[in-house]
Order: structure tokens, then C-alpha cells, then sequence
């Protein structure tokens, strides 16, 4: 083999070795990170002009957001209305509690998929791709400015508590004090997924 051949041979071979490493750093495996359990049949939280709905959670490890879960029903047989979820910080508030902060790290914006009653999986997909952290405290707040009786209805998690707010008015203002912490209380349903390298130690 001559000198040329030889040398191409190594130059594509150290490429591909390289090419591989690469690869191997950047394997991710997609985890849960919070998951609360199934949706409870016709029960829910009502996301309107008047109420806004928000989970606070802690992610189980550092990740990089993936996709978000929820299960919406409808107050509405006729119209699907329009829910747009923020994922902020949070924020001290009155009583020892806190509230979503004025941070908003992602948003989405869709229309709910289910006509009355009957539950639905809505899927958010991060393109942001914010990074949260173990001992950070997130929200996850859900505003919609459609009228009652018409409304999208967040399910409730099945025999399930966490931490959860309520606040009054369609669009989510943190500057206000127009918020009530509920502290522990029965919980929408939300599963939250992340990115974690498979060599994470």
C-alpha cells in the first residue's frame, strides 16, 4: 500500500473514530422528570377569563426539557378553546408559600383537542430547550381566555396531591397579588419529560 493510500486510510479512520465519540457524548435517554398519575374521570380544574391554573414541581434530576404532557377536557361540545402554558420560576409569596415567578423560561399556545367531557392527551413539545435543575422549584401555568361554560377544564390527577395555585383573570400577571398558593392540594395531571445523557454519572 502506498504512502498516500496509507495516509487516507488513517485521516477516515481517525474521522470516524471522532465521529463516534461524538456520537457517544451526545446520546440522550428522554426520562420522566415529574409525573403525577392518570387523569380522574370528569374531574378538573376550570382554565378561563376568570381562573388561571398552575403545578409547581421539582424536576428529579438536571435535564434539558423535552416534551410537557397534560389531559384537557371541554366545558364546550361546540368550540375548542385556546390554552396557552408558560413554564416560569418561582416566586416567593405571601404565608411562607410561593408562586410562578415573573421568568418565563418556555410558552405554547394550543387549541384543546377534546369536545366536551371526554379527556384528551395534549402533547408540548420544548424548542426552547431550557435546562432545569434538580433543587429548582418550576410552574407550569395554564391561562385561556375563553368564557365559562366554555372553557378548557384541566383533569385532575387520580388520587394524587401536589402543589397548585389559582389565579383569578385569564391572563397570569406575577406583579399582582392576585394569586392563591393552595399548597397541597389534588393536582392537574402532568407529566413532564427531559433529556438526560446516557453517561450521565
Amino acid at each position: 500500500m502506498s504512502k498516500g493510500i496509507t495516509s487516507l486510510v488513517a485521516v477516515l479512520l481517525a474521522a470516524g473514530m471522532m465521529c463516534n465519540a461524538w456520537a457517544t457524548q451526545n446520546v440522550v435517554s428522554i426520562v420522566p422528570i415529574y409525573k403525577t398519575n392518570m387523569p380522574q374521570y370528569q374531574l378538573g380544574f376550570d382554565v378561563s377569563r376568570d381562573q388561571t391554573v398552575g403545578v409547581r414541581f421539582s424536576p428529579i434530576d438536571d435535564v434539558t426539557l423535552s416534551t410537557v404532557e397534560l389531559w384537557f377536557m371541554n366545558n364546550s361540545y361546540m368550540t375548542q378553546g385556546e390554552v396557552t402554558v408558560t413554564l416560569r420560576d418561582d416566586k416567593k409569596h405571601k404565608d411562607g408559600l410561593t408562586k410562578p415567578g415573573n421568568k418565563i423560561l418556555e410558552s405554547w399556545t394550543f387549541q384543546v383537542s377534546s369536545l366536551g367531557w371526554q379527556i384528551a392527551q395534549e402533547i408540548l413539545v420544548s424548542k426552547v430547550r431550557p435546562q432545569l435543575k434538580h433543587d429548582q422549584r418550576y410552574w407550569l401555568v395554564a391561562e385561556s381566555s375563553a368564557p365559562a361554560l366554555e372553557n378548557p377544564v384541566w383533569s385532575i390527577a387520580q388520587s394524587e396531591g401536589g402543589n397548585i395555585g389559582l389565579g383569578y383573570g385569564g391572563s397570569f400577571s406575577p406583579k399582582t397579588d392576585e394569586w392563591t398558593s393552595l399548597g397541597y392540594s389534588s393536582i392537574p395531571n402532568v407529566h413532564v419529560f427531559g433529556e438526560l445523557p446516557l453517561n450521565n454519572p
